[in-house]
């Protein structure tokens, strides 16, 4: 449970450091517009955003700016904790195993992991003939469903069901 403690003090200094970012970036553009304002020769850049179309320009640029800052801390809340959770448990893992166990712990995983990448069928081929599985069924289903009638009074059933048998619809 203590260990918890430098995490969530991280989270919460990555907070803070996205709300003064934020802030930061916002005061730029407002001191940038500020500044700016009738140094163009045909208007200032808001006026043009107005002048086309665009409703209350300097309120999106600021909005725009606090959703990029909070996007890059959510990035930074997703490397930060996969990484610290590894790094503490690492340390908590060398203090009761040694370091040179951990090691050998640590290439048994990396290991295994190499090699069941290696010899079994990767995910996404699964999910692919998963996925053509369902089509075909789908379309017979269809077909059938739409041809009923006929197919019952052709007596086309044992028809169908070697076309189904053999993959040909």
């Amino acid at each position: 449970a203590l260990w918890g403690i430098p995490v969530f003090a991280l989270k919460s200094l990555i907070t803070f450091a996205r709300d003064r970012l934020a802030l930061s970036l916002r005061d730029g553009v407002m001191n940038d517009v500020s500044q700016n304002l009738g140094n163009s020769g045909d208007g200032h850049n808001l006026v043009r955003l107005r002048r086309l179309g665009v409703e209350h320009p300097d309120q999106r640029l600021t909005e725009e700016v606090k959703v990029m800052c909070a996007e890059y801390a959510t990035l930074w809340e997703g490397l930060c904790k996969p990484l610290s959770d590894v790094v503490l448990t690492s340390y908590s893992l060398s203090v009761l195993m040694g370091p040179a166990n951990l090691l050998s712990f640590y290439g048994f995983f990396i290991g295994v992991s190499f090699w069941t990448r290696r010899v079994g069928p990767s995910f996404a081929t699964l999910i692919g003939e998963l996925q053509d599985a369902e089509a075909q069924l789908k379309a017979r289903h269809a077909h059938v469903s739409e041809y009923g009638e006929e197919i019952e009074m052709m007596g086309g059933g044992a028809f169908y069901r070697l076309r189904f048998a053999l993959g040909c619809l």
